[in-house]
């Protein structure tokens, strides 16, 4: 913003004047040197809140910040909540149709199903453990058939 001296130097307003501060005696110019001044305030505070938004930090933490109440507003909307019920509802109602084309369709065509799998590895399990214990028992018999004597050399197991 120029200074008023400078307005008065260039519109040629050189009048001397018992007024403080060298402001102009012209009306215009008294006029335009106001509002000036008065525009001036409110602009220089917008300014300064926007330089809040030049950090792109604070901008974004203020703008999640809004979205979250926005959004929690939106979300505890009994209308919002009834929609999620009904989906939600929706969804299972689904899933259990399908399981139960899933099952009926590996029935039909005679498919294991997955309890039938689980039910298969536990046997399997139970005989491998079966096992075991008796090459265990084997083991320790052959063990205590063995003479305790130290073998020759060249001598082994057949």
């Amino acid at each position: 913003m120029m200074a008023l001296e400078e307005v008065n130097a260039m519109s040629g307003n050189q009048s001397k004047t018992d007024e403080p501060a060298g402001l102009p005696a012209n009306p215009f110019m008294e006029m335009w040197s106001k509002y000036l001044e008065q525009s001036g305030f409110p602009t220089q505070a917008a300014i300064e809140g926007l330089q809040s938004f030049a950090d792109p930090q604070r901008f974004q933490q203020s703008w999640l910040d809004a979205l979250s109440r926005s959004l929690e507003g939106l979300m505890r909307t009994p209308a919002f909540l009834e929609a999620l019920k009904v989906n939600l509802k929706t969804m299972t109602d689904m899933k259990k149709m399908q399981d139960q084309m899933i099952e009926d369709t590996a029935r039909h065509i005679g498919a294991p199903l997955a309890t039938d799998i689980h039910g298969l590895f536990e046997r399997l399990n139970v005989i491998e453990q079966s096992i075991l214990a008796r090459l265990a028992a084997i083991e320790q018999k052959l063990e205590a058939l063995e003479p305790k004597t130290p073998k020759k050399a060249g001598q082994g197991h057949l």
